[in-house]
């Protein structure tokens, strides 16, 4: 199922992590490289298995299928928090 940043998101990064707020939640969380990463490629992919593919080339000594395992994680935490949403 493909995903995009749910409207109204506040993202802002520094020092490579990326922080973000829903427009209806009061909590902020910092992401770790990896989820940056993650949330600046659904800007211009919004298909799982992209996501899995790009992360991997970029971390290419983690195993593909824990990359896969752990990108769907992070989208499932990602869509539970309202910060992205299934297409």
């Amino acid at each position: 199922m493909p995903y995009h940043r749910a409207e109204g998101v506040l993202s802002e990064s520094s020092d490579g992590r990326a922080m973000l707020a829903a427009p209806t939640g009061n909590e902020v969380i910092v992401l770790n490289p990896t989820g940056t990463l993650v949330w600046d490629l659904l800007d211009d992919h919004d298909d799982p298995g992209q996501l899995t593919r790009l992360v991997h080339e970029a971390y290419p000594e983690i195993p593909l299928e824990t990359v896969e395992r752990d990108v769907h994680t992070f989208l499932d935490e990602l869509l539970a928090a309202k910060l992205v949403e299934e297409i």
